[in-house]
């Protein structure tokens, strides 16, 4: 099968190198563009395209630039897309090991190992199971407790080692916190949240949306970006799509303020 793309492709290229030395329309730079960054359906496209009954040398000139352009834009932004995604892992990252570093810091080892023993001795589905692990701690409050399991679940790939501490395979049941007890936790907090006005008007745009990204949220515009490219129909319509409580709007803006940000540390480098 690679064999007959290659083959076909190869076609393809030929026959666009040399409508192009026949009629002497663009450079070898712009010719060599397109071949370096078309797919197959757009260089049998675009051969289609400049075949067509009726068109003149200058259209097919205009089109063999246009195409060059297009995939150059389109490289460009791809390329963009990459930086700004390692940016926001690097900077995800860094934030959580100041986070890994600030919950060691506040955590003894002392609590840390009673943390452990009581996550084994308090199952899930122990009624009241993170008060009771507080309660046994006794020097931490529910709502820190959840936060520290949840922490070092997100950061130590399930728990199955952290601090130093081992978790067998046979408790690591133990340390799903995903039960009644954390999504009691998880509404307080956001009722706290509400409470301190992190909900208020100066957080929304005029449409009512919230104006704050998260990291979920711009992984996946730069996933979208990627995969939508600019000569998609609808583009941006069909990026915010895949971007959960976006607009078009704030995803364009989104995406422009991040690419000027990448641009702006490569030329600070």
């Amino acid at each position: 099968k690679k064999e007959k793309e290659r083959k076909l492709m190869q076609k393809e290229r030929s026959f666009l190198r040399k409508t192009n030395s026949e009629l002497q329309l663009v450079g070898a730079d712009t010719l060599q563009s397109i071949f370096d960054n078309a797919p197959y359906e757009d260089l049998l496209q675009l051969n289609q395209d400049i075949t067509r009954d009726g068109i003149t040398q200058e259209e097919v000139k205009q089109a063999i630039v246009r195409k060059a352009n297009i995939l150059n834009g389109m490289k460009e932004e791809e390329e963009d897309a990459k930086a700004i995604a390692s940016a926001l892992q690097q900077e995800q990252e860094k934030a959580r090991k100041e986070e890994e570093n600030r919950m060691k810091d506040d955590w003894s080892e002392e609590e840390l190992r009673m943390l452990d023993k009581a996550l084994k001795k308090i199952p899930v589905g122990s009624g009241k199971r993170w008060s009771l692990i507080a309660d046994y701690l006794q020097t931490r409050t529910e709502a820190e407790v959840v936060h520290m399991v949840k922490h070092r679940m997100s950061t130590v790939q399930g728990l199955t080692k952290s601090e130093g501490h081992i978790v067998k395979d046979k408790h690591k049941k133990n340390l799903d916190v995903q039960d009644e007890a954390t999504q009691r936790y998880e509404s307080a907090d956001i009722g706290n949240a509400e409470e301190d006005g992190n909900d208020s008007p100066n957080n929304e745009d005029q449409g009512g949306a919230k104006l704050d990204w998260t990291a979920v949220q711009q992984q996946a515009l730069v996933r979208a970006v990627k995969t939508f490219g600019k000569d998609v129909p609808d583009r941006w319509e069909r990026i915010a799509e895949a971007v959960p409580g976006k607009s078009k709007a704030q995803c364009m803006k989104k995406f422009t303020e991040l690419r000027e940000s990448v641009k702006a540390k490569k030329t600070g480098s």
